[in-house]
């Protein structure tokens, strides 16, 4: 799971504050793959993979799913990227699919 998250960094060839997001975070971790043949406790990393997921949508791909989670405090939390059959065990709430071209 992926906290929503939204922070200003700064872009130093443009000079001013730009946004970050959960989603932003995830794309970034895409040279994870350069560990492809990495030996860690003796066995060698295959492959790596990290992204966010939701529900299959008509055309075969999957949906950025956005949910809601109470934790055991009360205090509810936006999360990301949880396969549905993954939540048979959590009470989270499914809180809308995520606009892509709003959230880059």
């Amino acid at each position: 799971m992926v906290s929503y998250f939204l922070v200003y960094t700064p872009d130093v060839d443009a000079g001013e504050l730009t946004e970050f997001s959960s989603i932003e975070f995830i794309k970034k971790l895409k040279p994870l793959a350069g560990l492809k043949g990495l030996v860690l406790s003796d066995d060698e990393i295959d492959s790596i993979e990290c992204y966010l997921t939701g529900q299959r949508n008509s055309d075969s791909a999957f949906d950025i799913g956005r949910y809601l989670l109470q934790d055991k405090h009360g205090l509810t939390y936006h999360i990301y990227g949880v396969r549905d059959k993954d939540l048979v065990e959590f009470q989270a709430r499914n809180s809308g699919k995520v606009n892509l071209s709003a959230a880059e």
